[in-house]
């Protein structure tokens, strides 16, 4: 669920332990390379006799299983050794292995499982259209492993969709039971509505469900037949550009353009002095992690006149 810890940028309405582990640590590759990466999975844990599968195929191991284990494998040790100090691996690399230890933030480390996961999608994707439908139009057996996805993805959608009903009609019987996981403050001394950050999740969880639907409906007519490889191929890059933007628009304001080329004060003294040596610490450092995602244009304005952390000189 995109921003389940809320939204940063706005007016207090992040709820995760820190700004700075959102900016730094949290990734979103989209519902449908999920999608994907799990349909590679699935066949992969399945189909152990299919030569396209198999380990070894006439006395060789086949490249495209072992490629599939390489990023199973990849993804699954970076997310364990993101978490940190939190688990026994992460301190073992941390003291055993050459220059490990040199590295910060090990919440970063979820870059490479978005990549290892993009690439198990790719190879989901590149299975569903040379190989799936095939075997799927041939398999008159409905207990045959493609009927198995799609009824995993279908009683899924069932138990999500229930779950977000009764989560959005009966709020007063929800909020309690998370009211203290929500109930948490980036700025002292500042106001926090539960209401507002349950709406958040909720329309979090919605375009959540929009998006998974969306990815079953595909599967579904494109194994009946109503969907061809061009069609289908068009249709998901449609669908996942389209569920990266309507996330990632909430972290890019837009603004007018007066706003962002406005330049700070110091620029014209350091100008007028004629200094081409100088330096730059601002006071208010300590405040840039509350700038991620920021919809106040005044605030902005603040921050950039008195230097905040990475802000430009321009």
């Amino acid at each position: 669920i995109p921003y389940f810890f809320g939204t940063p940028g706005n007016d207090n309405v992040f709820w995760g332990k820190t700004l700075l582990e959102f900016s730094a640590g949290s990734f979103y590759i989209g519902i449908f390379p999920l999608f994907l990466a799990f349909i590679i999975l699935f066949v992969f844990c399945k189909n152990n006799n299919d030569q396209m599968f198999s380990l070894r195929v006439k006395g060789k191991l086949n490249d495209l299983r072992i490629l599939i284990l390489f990023f199973l494998s990849l993804t699954v040790i970076s997310i364990i050794l993101s978490f940190g100090k939190y688990t026994p691996v992460y301190m073992l690399f941390y003291n055993s292995l050459p220059f490990f230890n040199k590295f910060r933030w090990p919440s970063k480390l979820m870059d490479i499982a978005v990549f290892s996961l993009s690439i198990l999608a790719g190879l989901g994707a590149n299975y569903l259209f040379s190989f799936a439908r095939d075997k799927f139009a041939a398999a008159n057996n409905r207990y045959s492993w493609l009927y198995v996805v799609l009824k995993i993805f279908i009683i899924s959608d069932i138990i999500l969709i229930t779950l977000f009903l009764v989560c959005y009609f009966l709020p007063d019987n929800v909020l309690p039971f998370i009211a203290d996981f929500i109930n948490k403050t980036q700025l002292a001394n500042s106001s926090i509505l539960l209401d507002e950050r349950y709406s958040e999740i909720l329309n979090s969880f919605l375009q959540m469900l929009i998006f998974f639907n969306i990815g079953i409906s595909l599967f579904f007519l494109f194994f009946i037949k109503k969907l061809n490889n061009k069609v289908l191929e068009a249709l998901i890059i449609m669908v996942i550009i389209a569920d990266l933007f309507f996330v990632f628009k909430n972290l890019n304001y837009y603004s007018n353009e007066d706003v962002l080329e406005k330049k700070p004060e110091i620029v014209d003294y350091l100008k007028q002095n004629n200094t081409d040596l100088f330096r730059v610490f601002s006071l208010y450092n300590g405040a840039q992690f509350y700038l991620y995602g920021i919809r106040n244009e005044s605030k902005f304005l603040w921050a950039n006149e008195v230097l905040v952390g990475e802000s430009s000189l321009k």
